[in-house]
């Protein structure tokens, strides 16, 4: 997955619970940069 798809879906991302926590964690990580 691109970084920019990863912004896009962070949305989504978040409201699904499956998604595993590294993700999460990924998408904070894109976050505080």
């Amino acid at each position: 997955m691109d970084v920019f798809e990863v912004m896009k879906n962070r949305r989504s991302i978040r409201e699904y619970d499956n998604i595993p926590i590294e993700k999460d964690k990924l998408v904070q990580i894109l976050e505080a940069m």
